[in-house]
């Protein structure tokens, strides 16, 4: 038994592996000023999740669900470029029973002086963890969300739920130190 879903239903009815395998992107978009998108995202997950290439503030992470889009980012990051971060290899029983493409890890370093940031995708759920390097490091930060057209209502004292009229689309739960 595993902690979170591990497989899903394909359209023909057949189940099939999760697979959060991050994919590089790198797209040139037309506007007014031509801009080179580069990105990240997820393969074949329960949701589509963007990382910039690049951190960008205010919208670094992108969660595509079918009633909308999530956007967020830490405010006053400098540039930093994503790596991805490979699984440790396993031996014994492990080897068999780890799922290597459901678990993604990717981490920004020095988004500010002594602090990275890291991500966690897996199925159902993106996990930001931001990491001190130092003890002397920034320890307060401020985070954006563009929520679009959803309503946030406070549903306790640790949870933001993001809403599409009475619908409960996504949570939003407050940061542990």
């Amino acid at each position: 038994v595993y902690p979170v879903p591990v497989h899903k239903q394909a359209e023909d009815g057949s189940w099939e592996d999760i697979d959060n395998t991050l994919q590089f992107s790198s797209m040139t978009t037309y506007s007014s000023q031509s801009s080179q998108l580069r990105e990240y995202y997820t393969k074949d997950g329960l949701q589509l999740v963007k990382l910039s290439r690049q951190y960008k503030r205010g919208h670094n992470v992108t969660l595509n669900l079918d009633q909308g889009v999530l956007q967020w980012g830490i405010a006053g990051a400098q540039p930093a470029t994503a790596q991805v971060v490979e699984p440790e290899e396993r031996s014994g029983d492990d080897a068999f029973l780890f799922l290597y493409h459901t678990v993604i890890k990717m981490r920004y370093t020095n988004l500010m002086p002594d602090v990275d940031v890291g991500y966690g995708i897996s199925p159902g759920m993106v996990k930001e963890n931001i990491l001190l390097q130092a003890r002397q490091a920034q320890h307060a930060f401020v985070s954006e969300y563009n929520v679009g057209q959803w309503e946030a209502r406070q549903l306790d004292e640790q949870t933001i739920g993001l809403f599409d009229g009475e619908e409960h689309i996504v949570s939003l739960s407050a940061p542990e130190m």
